[in-house]
C-alpha cells in the first residue's frame, strides 16, 4: 500500500492496475500448476509402464515355468508307460514259462490220452492269463495315451498363452514409448510457450 501512495500525482491507480496486477497473478499460479500437473504426470507415467511390464514378465516366466513341469510330467508318463509294459511282458512270461513246466511234469506223470485233455485245460488257463493280461495291458495304455493328451493340450494352452503375454509386452512398451515422446513434445511445446511468453 505504501508503494501505491508513494507514486506521483500524474500516475493514476484505478482498478485497471489492480486488474493488471492481478491477471500477472493468475497467470504465473496457472503456469505454476501446469508445471507441476506435467512432472507429477511425467513421473507416474514412467512408473506404470514398469509395473505393468514386470507383472507381464512374472506371467511369462511362470507359464514358462509351468510348460517346463508339463513336459516333465509327460516325459515321466512316457517312461511309465515303457516301464509298465516290459514288466507286464515279464509277467506273461513268466506265467507261460510256469504253466509250460506244470505241463512237462504232467506229461511225464500221465499217459498219452490224458496228456491231450491236461494240455487243453493247461491251453485254456494260459490263453485266458494271456488274455485278462493283454486286456489290462490295453486299459492302462489308453488311460496313459488320455493323460498324455491332456498334457500335450494343456501345454499348447500355456504356450498359447505365453506368446499373447509377450504380445501384450510388445504392445506395453510400444505404448509407454509413444506416450513418453508424446510427453516430451508436449513439455517441449511449454517451454517453447513460454520462452515466446517471456520475449
Amino acid at each position: 500500500m505504501q508503494l501505491v501512495l508513494s507514486l506521483p500525482d500524474h500516475f493514476c491507480v484505478g482498478p485497471d492496475v489492480i486488474e493488471v496486477l492481478w491477471k500477472l497473478l493468475i497467470i504465473t499460479a496457472c503456469l505454476g500448476t501446469c508445471a507441476f500437473l506435467i512432472y507429477l504426470w511425467r513421473t507416474i507415467l514412467a512408473v506404470k509402464p514398469r509395473q505393468y511390464e514386470d507383472q507381464i514378465k512374472s506371467n511369462i516366466n511362470q507359464v514358462q515355468r509351468e510348460i517346463k513341469e508339463i513336459e516333465k510330467t509327460i516325459a515321466s508318463w512316457e517312461e511309465k508307460e515303457n516301464i509298465r509294459k516290459v514288466e507286464v511282458i515279464n509277467e506273461n512270461l513268466k506265467d507261460t514259462l510256469r504253466l509250460k513246466q506244470a505241463l512237462s511234469e504232467v506229461v511225464r506223470a500221465r499217459d498219452n490220452q490224458t496228456v491231450d485233455v491236461v494240455q487243453d485245460e493247461l491251453d485254456d488257463e494260459v490263453l485266458r492269463a494271456v488274455t485278462c493280461k493283454n486286456q489290462e495291458l490295453e486299459e492302462s495304455e489308453r488311460f496313459l495315451e488320455d493323460r498324455y493328451n491332456a498334457l500335450s493340450s494343456q501345454k499348447t494352452a500355456k504356450e498359447a498363452e505365453l506368446n499373447l503375454l509377450r504380445k501384450k509386452v510388445d504392445m506395453m512398451v510400444e505404448f509407454s514409448e509413444q506416450q513418453k515422446r508424446t510427453a516430451e513434445e508436449k513439455l517441449e511445446e511449454t517451454i517453447n510457450e513460454l520462452n515466446a511468453t517471456r520475449n
